[in-house]
């Protein structure tokens, strides 16, 4: 069964939601992320990308503590774990954002049991 990305207009914001999936779907690709605060006044310094990106293999809440603990001295990044749909919701400057999936894909790979 196919399901859409849903867009969330809130505030000067847009924020993408996954819909639920079972163990047999694969995941759909995230929609591209979306730039806010939106309007032209807006600083570059001040933009933030907020992007959500499901997990295939793992857990979201263990995830979102380990790149925390990663990127903690960055004060502009957020990681927060959706555990209902095991997606993160990451927050970063645009320049960041390559760096930091580059990173979770890393790290969302089958582990061997040992």
């Amino acid at each position: 069964m196919k399901h859409a990305w849903l867009a969330i207009p809130f505030a000067s914001l847009v924020a993408c939601a996954a819909p639920p999936r079972s163990a047999a779907e694969k995941p759909e690709p995230a929609p591209a992320p979306v730039v806010a605060p939106a309007g032209a006044k807006s600083k570059p310094e001040s933009e933030k990308v907020y992007t959500v990106v499901a997990l295939q293999h793992a857990d979201a809440d263990q995830l979102s503590r380990v790149l925390m603990a990663a990127v903690q001295r960055r004060s502009n990044q957020q990681i927060v774990s959706d555990s209902r749909t095991n997606s993160l919701i990451v927050t970063c400057d645009p320049d960041e954002l390559p760096a930091l999936l580059k990173l979770i894909a890393a790290l969302d790979i089958p582990v061997k049991p040992s």
